[in-house]
This record gives structure tokens, C-alpha cells and sequence, in this order.
């Protein structure tokens, strides 16, 4: 894990949080389910990337152009 982002899990860790773990997130998705990365632009980033490929569709929602 990213040291930046194990740093930030510790410090969630200590708050209430909606967060759930890596292995709560396992045991929850199905084929139904949904993947939201923010802001994400580097895969080493992400917490794992086994779990990151079992989603094989994916939608970029770009800003609208200004009018």
C-alpha cells in the first residue's frame, strides 16, 4: 500500500467514517456494483488492483462545456 495512503486509512481509522475496509468491500461487491475512483490518475494509488480489475466497465463523466 502507498505510504500516503496508508497514512490516510490510519487516520480514518480514528474517525467515524462510512468507510469500509478492503476486505468488507470483497465480501460486498457482485456484478451489480458500482466503482468510484476520484481524482484517480495513477493505479499504484490503488489500495489493490485485483479488486480494481474485477470491474470491467467503466464511465468517465466529463464537465459539460461552458455555454
Amino acid at each position: 500500500m502507498n505510504a500516503d495512503i496508508e497514512r490516510a486509512v490510519e487516520r480514518l481509522k480514528k474517525m467515524v467514517s462510512p468507510l469500509i475496509t478492503l476486505s468488507e468491500a470483497e465480501e460486498l461487491v457482485n456484478q451489480h456494483s458500482l466503482l468510484i475512483m476520484v481524482d484517480h490518475s495513477k493505479i499504484n494509488l490503488t489500495l489493490s488492483k485485483d479488486f480494481y480489475d474485477r470491474f470491467n466497465r467503466s464511465y468517465c463523466r466529463r464537465p459539460s462545456p461552458s455555454r
